[in-house]
């Protein structure tokens, strides 16, 4: 963006949008940006020449927006913030059900090996369930 004043405003209507706990985050680099945070979730504005829009992705917990861990291999960019937050947890949700089954796959070895499994929540069969995304009631 051009203006702070832009940034500013935008950052307003988008915390606006989501409601609380989205912490948004405006500074000068070659221009004006803003990003939010809530979270493990981080949303981001880019305006360039050819792509506009807000993105999402999933990070640890107090890394700020430059330590991602979970981003969307496609990076689509949405004119709704909500979507972009959406695509994000999914993603994230997805990664995180090939990963209980990767240690579901690693508590089956240890097991062979003579060891107990590092997490028990693994051998009462929750490594295929995938948590539901929750629509917020307006």
């Amino acid at each position: 963006m051009k203006h702070k004043e832009e940034a500013e405003q935008l950052k307003t209507e988008v915390e606006r949008a989501l409601g609380s706990g989205w912490k948004g985050h405006v500074w000068e680099n070659l221009g004006w940006h803003v990003d939010w945070q809530n979270g493990a979730v981080s949303l981001h504005y880019s305006e360039h020449t050819k792509i506009n829009g807000f993105w999402a992705m999933v990070g640890e917990i107090g890394s700020g927006t430059g330590n991602p861990q979970l981003v969307p291999r496609d990076a689509e960019h949405y004119a709704d913030p909500l979507e972009a937050v959406r695509k994000a947890i999914e993603y994230a949700q997805e990664e995180d059900v090939k990963r209980r089954q990767i240690m579901l796959s690693c508590a089956g070895v240890l097991r062979g090996l003579g060891e107990k499994a590092v997490d028990e929540n693994y051998e009462q069969g929750i490594a295929d369930k995938k948590p539901e995304f929750v629509e917020r009631q307006s």
